[in-house]
């Protein structure tokens, strides 16, 4: 391209060079869908070629008043003119389900546009503050959707992600916050901080084994070695011994 090189992901090749069938995002193809859903699973990552990226899981839930209000968040512009396809993968990623059946895989561009197998382009949203106000209104942790929203996860997977919480529930508010200091410790954040937000998380919440493995990490790597098995003790202590006993 005129002596340069441009470097881009396959599903960024294929939407400016392929030969896509796909139509063009209509409404009525989420009006057809939408009142089907029964959950929705929301996951820390990116969308490409139309699955999540990860399997971290940020929220999940069966509630029909968040499904109701959900339903009238998904409201687009069929504009022509606003059809694009963004060259990042996004995030958060939301699966939609009917039951055990996955009906759909939509994934947020910026707070701003939605992408769907379904459809060549990416979707405008009428009023994406809306959905941005429903994640984290039932249990999204605002700095975490922001860190999402501006791509920062893993950057389509170049970026490091620490250590992850095992098991297939979502991380609670309180979780989001502990892999928030764990984003930032592996990617050189300031420990002396890290150190203070783990403190706040497990003040309010001293039974959160998620915090003192992070914590321990964070004490490891400031070579503070008796302070990191301390933690790593109380950590396996707290899986063990449910709280409260």
């Amino acid at each position: 391209m005129g002596g340069m090189t441009t470097v881009m992901d396959r599903e960024q090749f294929d939407y400016l060079y392929g030969d896509s069938s796909a139509p063009d995002p209509a409404q009525r193809d989420l009006i057809a869908v939408l009142p089907q859903v029964t959950r929705i699973r929301a996951l820390a990552s990116g969308l490409y070629r139309g699955k999540a990226m990860s399997s971290e899981a940020i929220l999940d839930t069966t509630d029909a008043e968040a499904l109701a209000a959900f339903r009238e968040t998904l409201q687009i512009v069929e504009d022509p003119q606003t059809f694009s396809h963004c060259a990042c993968l996004g995030g958060p990623t939301l699966e939609l389900y009917a039951g055990q059946k996955l009906l759909a895989t939509i994934g947020l561009q910026h707070g701003h546009a939605i992408r769907w197998k379904q459809w060549k382009h990416d979707a405008t949203l009428r009023d994406g503050q809306a959905l941005n106000d429903w994640l984290t209104r039932y249990g999204v942790e605002p700095a975490f959707l922001d860190l999402l929203l501006h791509n920062q996860y893993d950057a389509g997977g170049i970026m490091p992600l620490g250590l992850r919480r095992s098991g297939s529930s979502p991380l609670t508010r309180t979780e989001q916050r502990i892999r928030l200091v764990e984003l930032g410790r592996v990617r050189g954040g300031d420990l002396e901080a890290a150190l203070a937000e783990c403190q706040k998380v497990l003040d309010a919440e001293p039974d959160l084994a998620f915090g003192y493995a992070i914590r321990a990490l964070v004490h490891s790597q400031r070579q503070d070695h008796a302070r990191c098995v301390s933690d790593c003790t109380t950590a396996m202590f707290a899986l063990i011994v449910p709280p409260n006993h």
